[in-house]
């Protein structure tokens, strides 16, 4: 299940490069969202009310190197310091990619290259407000980007400011034996664009096709998702493809992804996309 939570992330931070709203450069940025606009990790609209991850707004104010970033949530919501919730800010300057992330009731802020701020000044404001202060590389640097994003147990999330995500049906749930080819069928929702699609099929491998053949190996059950991308809006699908052996029975380990929380990868596969774009997705779903 974490694998999915990566991948929310990854794609929320990409939205960083391709995102219209304003990029000229300032020392402060504040965006206002909308409540009860939760999506599942599928971006599909729930009806779901979460306040503990329902972001109000988010903003960073800059004075000379010092930079103050936050993620307030809505008036009845909390932050919350497990594991299972992430709270994460993205930063973009004239020069330089920050990321802050909140869970488990620690901070971490890294740059594009990697690298951990040390010693950043994080609080919790009235219970719903998440604020995190550090230095910049420059003071030359001014705020182009700020993006916030929310994660919850249920693997709902909620994005501010909010962007279009493609409706992506990625069929299923498949059937097959070891060894027997699946034909896997994706589409999108009032298709009229061109798309880039990336199957990644649960087992190591992966397909850039629309409609991709796989054969698995061995038998289990696997989680199947499938980004998608017309260079403007994006979007992920998932399903699950069950592969029994010749005897009827599963004898197999169930290949879903739960291998917990792992808050330095988080934070550096973050980081990644923040930097290089869908391009360094695409590598990350290749290994």
């Amino acid at each position: 299940m974490m694998k999915r939570v990566i991948i929310l992330g990854l794609i929320a931070c990409s939205l960083l490069g391709a995102s219209t709203f304003s990029v000229t450069a300032v020392d402060q940025i504040s965006h206002v969202d909308s409540e009860n606009d939760l999506m599942d990790y599928n971006f599909q609209s729930v009806d779901d009310n979460i306040p503990d991850i329902d972001i109000k707004e988010v903003s960073c104010e800059k004075n000379g190197k010092e930079i103050t970033l936050s993620l307030k949530l809505v008036d009845e919501g909390q932050i919350q310091e497990t594991d299972e919730y992430a709270y994460m800010i993205a930063l973009t300057t004239d020069i330089e990619e920050y990321t802050a992330l909140y869970s488990q009731g620690e901070c971490e802020v890294s740059d594009s290259s990697f690298n951990i701020l040390e010693d950043p000044e994080y609080s919790i404001v009235d219970g719903n407000e998440f604020q995190v202060t550090f230095d910049l590389s420059s003071s030359d640097e001014d705020c182009v980007s700020i993006l916030g994003t929310t994660i919850s147990p249920e693997f709902f999330i909620d994005i501010c400011p909010n962007e279009e995500f493609l409706n992506v049906d990625t069929g299923g749930p498949y059937t097959g034996k070891p060894g027997e080819p699946i034909q896997f069928s994706g589409s999108i929702e009032d298709s009229s664009s061109d798309y880039e699609w990336y199957w990644d099929f649960g087992d190591g491998e992966i397909s850039e096709e629309e409609n991709p053949t796989h054969t698995y190996d061995e038998p289990g059950t696997y989680d199947v998702s499938a980004y998608v991308s017309d260079g403007v809006n994006e979007g992920v699908g998932s399903t699950t493809a069950t592969i029994t052996a010749n005897g009827g029975t599963n004898s197999g380990d169930d290949k879903t992804d739960d291998s917990g929380s792992d808050l330095i990868m988080f934070i550096a596969l973050i980081a990644i996309i923040a930097v290089a774009g869908i391009a360094v997705l695409i590598y990350v779903i290749r290994r």
